[in-house]
């Protein structure tokens, strides 16, 4: 992958990286209830019964990474009397797996007229989580998204970029969640994952997010203001100078280089020979330390990024 970017006075850089995602979740494997089937031997039922091909088949996995993850049991060609626990799984392409016991009863030989057994039971996936969001926090990431029909609660999961340490950080019924202690600049992966009554779950929604420092200090985030904010943010101890930079819409209209750590807006500025007004609106602001001569403009890690509304 390759990034641009460039200053105010249209100078460019560029750089390469490569990025690999690591797929560490395990499909979500559908497997039916516990069953019986009717032995057509004394010994009892092989695997190529009508009824215990159906059961076998009956089973089946979806995944966020692969398209088809291969499904399978360990049943063997002849199934004893009594109850045998036949184990399935599912395995995606980056070799991930999931496995599940399900008791299948064979009962001895019918005698005529035998009354019919139930039908294969398969009780079908619940549906994933609706409207994730992701806000990115100083050491902290907090996800939120909205439950479907049938959920009775959801499971988020957490792994390392490289795909290690997979483990459960949250079960329960809430619609939000705030994932703390976490260590800047690090890759965490997430999948939120539906769960129903019957203990099923979705094949889950997975998300990426990487928590950076917030060294800005007011207004606080999303703040609803009704006259021109003062920025604080805290002093960087390298820094000669700073970059403070403002946008609406996603579009800069104001850039500024400060000394202190304070930069108190104004209803009406000029920037690049254009007037602006602080209208109503959302608006985000960005502040990157400035070291050496401004000229040079040499930027260092950027302090954090915050946003507020000015109401009419």
């Amino acid at each position: 992958m390759t990034c641009t970017a460039a200053d105010l006075a249209g100078h460019q850089g560029q750089a390469s990286f490569t990025v690999t995602v690591h797929d560490t979740t395990a499909p979500t494997l559908l497997t039916p209830g516990p069953h019986s089937v009717y032995a057509s031997s004394a010994l009892g039922a092989s695997d190529s019964d009508p009824e215990v091909v159906a059961f076998v088949r009956a089973a089946s996995a979806t995944d966020i990474v692969d398209p088809h993850p291969i499904v399978g049991s360990d049943i063997q060609s002849l199934v004893l009397l009594g109850t045998t626990f036949i184990r399935f799984y599912a395995r995606d392409f980056s070799g991930n797996v999931t496995t599940r016991e399900v008791p299948l009863t064979v009962l001895p030989p019918p005698k005529a007229n035998p009354p019919p057994l139930p039908p294969v039971v398969v009780p079908s996936l619940p549906a994933n989580v609706d409207t994730v969001g992701v806000a990115v926090l100083d050491g902290a990431i907090t996800l939120t998204w909205q439950p479907p029909p049938g959920c009775d609660h959801v499971v988020v999961s957490r792994s390392n970029s490289d795909g290690s340490a997979e483990k459960i950080v949250y079960s329960g019924k809430a619609s939000s969640y705030e994932d703390q202690g976490l260590e800047n600049g690090i890759e965490y992966r997430y999948v939120i994952r539906c769960v129903d009554a019957s203990g099923n779950r979705s094949a889950g929604v997975a998300v990426v997010a990487v928590p950076h420092r917030n060294m800005l200090r007011s207004p606080k985030d999303g703040a609803a203001l009704k006259k021109p904010p003062k920025l604080v943010w805290t002093r960087d101890a390298e820094a000669d100078y700073y970059n403070l930079q403002l946008l609406r819409n996603n579009v800069r209209i104001l850039a500024a280089w400060p000394t202190k750590t304070t930069f108190a807006l104004k209803r009406g500025w000029k920037y690049r020979g254009r007037k602006y007004t602080l209208r109503p609106g959302r608006y985000q602001w960005f502040v990157w330390p400035g070291v050496g001569p401004r000229k040079e403009a040499t930027y260092g890690t950027l302090l954090g990024a915050r946003s507020f509304v000015i109401l009419r």
